[in-house]
């Protein structure tokens, strides 16, 4: 009976070993679960915060564009020219006896320039425009054995007709707009010697100032190639080679 006593508590013994055993098992992995979830709940919050930072820094700041107007809330315009015009007739003044049978003694041709202009802005880099200028009238003289007698004296007026295509340099948001013109032009010539025209090229640069939405200044050099040919009668063949240099007023407006 005592064998059979001790092999109960040995039974019993072993079985509260085993019991303990399990409840440190149990224990531990209870233990282990709340941590596995502690953290992997701290590596979410983790993901989340990065996740949330990266798409914050992957948005692009705002900025700032400067945006150029490509065209002009008033693109027809119309305007007025006054300035200083030359027609050249200085350089068909004798030089020598030799010459002056077939060349004027003396020649004016300076002095005030007048005109309008008509356009089209087709954007705010090109422009179509039409000019008419009346240059200053030329006293020209002659001797009185030249090769035009018996005219002794006569006054030449001149006009240029021009079609430019203007191309301009906007400054930025600025007002100022540099530009540069080229084109096909007339001159015409009416005297008591000659009533004559010829085609021409023309070509022209300056600097514009836009006022106000409607009003626009504009400081220009035009010049006009003229024509001359080396005849017994020079005078008579002679197309002026023009410049001006002027001021310019156009009002724009919407069509």
């Amino acid at each position: 009976m005592y064998k059979n006593i001790c092999s109960l508590k040995s039974i019993s013994i072993a079985l509260m070993t085993i019991a303990m055993s399990s409840m440190c098992v149990s224990s531990w992995a209870a233990s282990a679960t709340s941590n596995n979830k502690a953290s992997t709940s701290s590596a979410s919050t983790k993901t989340v915060a990065a996740t949330t930072t990266t798409t914050s820094n992957s948005t692009p700041a705002p900025t700032s564009t400067v945006c150029l107007q490509t065209s002009l809330p008033h693109p027809a315009y119309v305007g007025v020219l006054l300035g200083y015009g030359n027609t050249n007739w200085q350089q068909m003044v004798s030089q020598d006896a030799s010459s002056s049978e077939s060349t004027p003694t003396t020649a004016g041709g300076s002095g005030v320039a007048a005109g309008i202009t008509l356009g089209y802005s087709f954007t705010r880099y090109f422009s179509l425009e039409g000019d008419f200028t009346h240059f200053p009238d030329a006293d020209l003289k002659f001797t009185p054995y030249s090769v035009y007698r018996p005219l002794t004296e006569t006054t030449s007026k001149t006009n240029a007709y021009a079609l430019f295509g203007k191309f301009m340099l906007p400054l930025g948001n600025s007002k100022f707009s540099p530009f540069s013109e080229i084109g096909p032009g007339y001159v015409q010539r009416d005297d008591d010697l000659a009533q004559k025209g010829h085609f021409s090229g023309s070509f022209g640069v300056g600097l514009d100032y836009y006022m106000t939405p409607h009003w626009m200044a504009e400081l220009g050099l035009q010049y006009y190639t003229g024509y001359g040919d080396s005849t017994l009668k020079p005078a008579y063949d002679y197309i002026p080679f023009l410049y001006t240099v002027n001021l310019r007023i156009a009002y724009r407006f919407s069509i």
